[in-house]
């Protein structure tokens, strides 16, 4: 029998919140580290640091976008949607779609330019995914979340190929409440992928790479000039 009490841990600002939650991870990595084990430290030391250069670093007091935590060979980052107008939807939308590219290509040069071995096996997969989760904080500790949204952000980042964002489809409802000629950018093909825990799950595969490239390319040129319109248009509406 314990004689001792058990001590509560503290949980501070338990709020709720609505934000992106985007996972990334190695792909490869177990086997890769397996053949090169004196080369761990320095892939790590790679993506940490390219990690908070492009999404923030976990103890920012700024909450718009930045790293949580990371997780071995991947991380956890965060941008929060704390503005009812929809052009504040949109803002956060492109910023992390931007910095999904920003990060994908970095990784990828730096990688390519490394004296690592068997470069070409490694590649990070991304999980994307909006909604409402709790946010909080144990003293000592930066700010975590948790939640559903969380969860299946992690979930498709699991499934996800080398360079390859997969987002949950709801952040296509969420871009219904804007004028259709705004959304026109996002793709319309789906595919259904069997998810953990949430079974068949309706999402886009999005490349980040290869022939899909400029598509990319193209859809971020629109988004920021739809983006700047729908600005003006609130502005105009003022």
């Amino acid at each position: 029998m314990r004689n001792t009490p058990i001590r509560s841990v503290a949980l501070r600002d338990f709020v709720e919140s609505s934000s992106f939650y985007l996972f990334a991870d190695i792909r490869g990595f177990t086997a890769w580290s397996h053949k090169h084990q004196s080369e761990v430290k320095h892939l790590t030391k790679v993506l940490y640091t390219v990690a908070v250069e492009v999404f923030g670093h976990r103890k920012s007091s700024q909450l718009k976008q930045r790293v949580v935590k990371f997780l071995g060979d991947g991380f956890f980052a965060v941008s929060e949607y704390d503005d009812e107008r929809p052009d504040g939807f949109y803002d956060r939308l492109h910023g992390m779609i931007l910095a999904v590219l920003q990060f994908d290509d970095t990784f990828r040069e730096v990688i390519q330019d490394s004296l690592l071995h068997d470069r070409s096996d490694l590649g990070v997969g991304y999980g994307l995914a909006f909604g409402p989760s709790f946010r909080f904080f144990t003293p000592g500790q930066p700010l975590d979340y948790i939640g559903s949204k969380v969860n299946l952000a992690a979930r498709l980042c699991a499934i996800a190929g080398r360079s390859e964002l997969i987002c949950e489809r709801d952040i296509r409802d969420h871009l219904h409440r804007l004028p259709p000629e705004l959304t026109g950018w996002f793709p319309q093909e789906t595919a259904t992928a069997d998810v953990k825990t949430f079974g068949n799950t309706e999402v886009w595969r999005l490349p980040l790479q290869s022939g899909k490239r400029k598509t990319w390319r193209n859809l971020v040129t629109m988004f920021e000039v739809t983006r700047r319109g729908l600005k003006r248009a609130f502005e105009d509406a003022e």
